[in-house]
């Protein structure tokens, strides 16, 4: 499997990313030598890098042994997975239309995208009003960042709207007792203006626990 990335600076490594990897523009492909995982950075601030999983956008030959996972443009060329018998003139085609016809597109959504951070801490009414949807926008990516660990009973976080408090981090996509960075991708087109919510449950006997959401449009 073969990654081909277009429109990002990005790397190879031996191993995956962590919050201390900073040196590197926004945004950046990581590629783990090992495992060929893929990871995307977004975000750097406070000294902390904030890289999430980043899925192939298309893939082309799907399954086949030549399978190539892209980054950097979506299926515009009609190309089924799982098609075989791509020559190597197809795929300078494909190269060269994603150079030239997409280029400005691809500028364009990646210096579109913004974040908003939002300081929570144990004893805040709940569920706290982290902002409200637009409609049209895409939510691309949530980070949870805990700073200190909460110590109730039976604490929980999640962040969501009224009726779906889950709908783009779970309680069990965080650890309240575990300092660290908690990351979702929703990847979520907003089609209401209903209020992004974080829900605390601090836990029996609570005297701490505090940390930022930063949400990525």
């Amino acid at each position: 499997m073969t990654w081909l990335i277009k429109g990002y600076a990005y790397g190879y490594k031996p191993a995956d990313p962590g919050a201390g990897d900073t040196g590197y523009p926004v945004p950046y492909i990581w590629i783990n030598l090992n495992s060929n995982a893929a990871f995307i950075l977004y975000s750097v601030a406070d000294d902390i890098a904030y890289w999430s999983v980043k899925e192939p956008d298309f893939i082309i030959n799907e399954g086949q042994i030549n399978q190539i996972n892209v980054i950097g443009e979506s299926n515009l060329f009609g190309i089924t997975p799982g098609l075989t018998g791509l020559t190597s003139a197809d795929y300078a085609a494909i190269e060269s239309r994603v150079e030239h016809d997409l280029a400005s597109e691809i500028d364009a959504l990646l210096h579109a995208s913004y974040t908003k951070e939002f300081p929570f801490s144990w004893g805040d009414a709940t569920p706290a009003v982290l902002t409200d949807m637009v409609v049209g926008t895409m939510i691309w990516a949530i980070d949870l960042v805990l700073f200190e660990a909460f110590d109730g009973i039976a604490a929980s976080l999640s962040i969501g709207i009224t009726g779906t408090p889950d709908l783009f981090m779970a309680t069990s996509q965080c650890d309240p007792y575990t300092v660290g960075v908690y990351s979702v991708t929703p990847g979520h087109k907003c089609t209401t203006t209903d209020a992004i919510k974080l829900f605390i449950t601090p836990g029996a006997g609570a005297s701490r626990g505090t940390g930022k959401i930063i949400i990525n449009y």
